[in-house]
């Protein structure tokens, strides 16, 4: 008789920390989800900045096939459940490995094709490939600029707060001539942290 109460208590719990679970994997499908919608933004302002002919462009080719990895994300977080209550079957590994693999293979496909197109659509507009303002990180966007005269390799440590300059410059519909460019670079580099610390005037 006294292990019933402790069979209902262990239910209860087992109940519960099912619930915290099952509302935790879907946080992580809706952060899956959520970080998909952002690229599809990024991706599509892009295009809209093209067609204003902004002074540069940074892309992401990758993002674009990010939506593959959805359905990926719900499957997985659906496992993972079946996984901790002992209800994973080989079967439903299988089908994990498979639609795994499926997204994979869709997602490198879709981000080759979409990369090709966009950087042929960016040079067929007139961009550039400014190399000096890419970033080493990983995931960093490749940097596409309107004119080779904006491609600086001096604003390369400061791309930053030159990106700002042409954000402003963008805002207001103009483009900055050689004597304004060379001045904010200038201003820029020369009140730079890296510049000071080279020159010992920190």
């Amino acid at each position: 008789m006294s292990q019933k109460p402790d069979i209902i208590h262990d239910e209860y719990s087992d109940k519960k920390r099912h619930k915290v679970l099952a509302i935790f994997l879907m946080f992580l499908c809706f952060l899956g989800i959520y970080g998909t919608f952002l690229g599809f933004i990024e991706e599509y302002s892009i295009l809209e900045q093209i067609s204003k002919n902004a002074i540069y462009v940074g892309h992401r080719s990758f993002a674009i096939g990010a939506f593959w990895l959805v359905p990926f994300f719900i499957i997985f977080s659906y496992l993972m459940y079946l996984r901790l209550v002992n209800k994973l079957t080989i079967k439903a590994q299988i089908w994990l490995v498979k639609a795994g693999g499926i997204g994979l293979v869709s997602w490198v496909i879709t981000c080759s094709v979409y990369g090709f197109w966009l950087d042929s659509h960016l040079r067929i507009n007139g961009y550039t490939h400014c190399y000096w303002y890419d970033s080493p990180a990983r995931g960093s966007p490749t940097i596409w600029v309107e004119s080779e005269r904006f491609c600086q390799k001096r604003a390369s440590n400061t791309r930053l707060e030159l990106f700002n300059y042409f954000d402003q410059q963008d805002a207001l519909n103009r483009k900055p001539t050689d004597k304004e460019l060379n001045a904010e670079i200038k201003n820029i580099v020369e009140n730079s942290v890296f510049y000071k610390y080279q020159n010992d005037l920190l």
